[in-house]
C-alpha cells in the first residue's frame, strides 16, 4: 500500500476559529466545503464545526487549508440540541493517541 498518497496528520488541537474544509461523497458526488472550528466538548474528544455536510459525508476528512488531516466527520446535530447547528468530527489528535496506545 506504499503506493498509496498519504494525507498528512495534524498533530496537536486546532484553535477555535481556524479554517477548515469537509472534503466527502454525500449522496454518491463529492463534496467540498468550508467552515471553522467552532468549539470542542466531551473532553475534548470532539470537534465542532461549522462546515456544511449532508447525509453520506460522514467518514469524510475534515482538513485544515494548508491539507493536513484535522478530522473525521462523524455527523451533524439536530435543531433541538444546544450544538446546533454545528457538526462534529473525531479530531486527529484522538486518532493518533489510539494509533500511539494501540499500534497499527
Amino acid at each position: 500500500m506504499k503506493h498509496l498518497p498519504a494525507v498528512p496528520l495534524y498533530r496537536g488541537q486546532l484553535p477555535v476559529g481556524q479554517p477548515v474544509y469537509l472534503s466527502g461523497f454525500p449522496g454518491g458526488y463529492y463534496h467540498l466545503t468550508s467552515g471553522v472550528v467552532t468549539g470542542y466538548t466531551n473532553a475534548d474528544t470532539e470537534m465542532l464545526h461549522s462546515a456544511r455536510s449532508a447525509g453520506g459525508a460522514s467518514g469524510g476528512m475534515l482538513i485544515t487549508a494548508k491539507g493536513y488531516l484535522c478530522g473525521i466527520h462523524t455527523g451533524s446535530y439536530l435543531p433541538a440540541s444546544p450544538f446546533y447547528p454545528n457538526a462534529i468530527a473525531t479530531p486527529s489528535s484522538v486518532v493518533v493517541g489510539l494509533v500511539d496506545r494501540y499500534g497499527r
